[in-house]
């Protein structure tokens, strides 16, 4: 696809994506840390469909005391590498690189998006990343990151609408 394509692709998936689906993110933009209640938003923000994954990530968190979840989000929030960010906040237990990009995505939607199975088909699928794993992880992090950030770029959409695209293409590269 050429510039205009890969606009107008990123327009009508994102357009498809609810936007209600982020309004329990709004307050987080720009937090210093997130405590155990923001935690919690994001796991039912991001496991909303997966009733295990919520239930494994809810009970792992409940054994992290509050101080921990508060100083390794606010470490990984100021942390100026891409790849540290994601590997401290991963630390936390019940936090894996999906739910870890979801918390750097609604700390910072300018810097990092959501790195999850629908949107790496989706960014493979349009050829700006290399065939590879299918589910988040750390050791694409980076890669994707760059992808999605190109993708941004070249599209000049903003990264939290290229993630919401992405999200919802779930792998299509045809029009909605």
């Amino acid at each position: 696809m050429n510039k205009e394509q890969l606009r107008s692709w990123v327009q009508a998936w994102a357009d498809v994506y609810p936007p209600a689906m982020d309004d329990p993110l709004a307050a987080f933009a720009g937090r210093e840390s997130f405590d155990r209640e923001a935690m919690a938003v994001m796991v039912r923000w991001k496991f909303n469909n997966m009733a295990h994954r919520r239930a494994n990530a809810t009970r792992s968190l409940a054994k992290e005391p509050d101080g921990r979840i508060e100083d390794l989000t606010r470490r990984a929030f100021a942390c100026n590498d891409d790849l540290g960010a994601l590997l401290i906040v991963d630390v936390l237990r019940g936090v894996g690189p999906a739910l870890g990009s979801s918390i750097l995505m609604a700390s910072d939607p300018k810097r990092y998006t959501v790195m999850d199975v629908r949107s790496l088909k989706s960014v493979r699928e349009l050829g700006l990343l290399a065939p590879g794993w299918p589910d988040a992880n750390e050791h694409e992090w980076l890669d994707y990151l760059a992808a999605c950030r190109s993708l941004s770029d070249t599209t000049g959409e903003p990264l939290r609408r290229v993630d919401m695209a992405l999200f919802s293409a779930e792998g299509k590269t045809g029009m909605p």
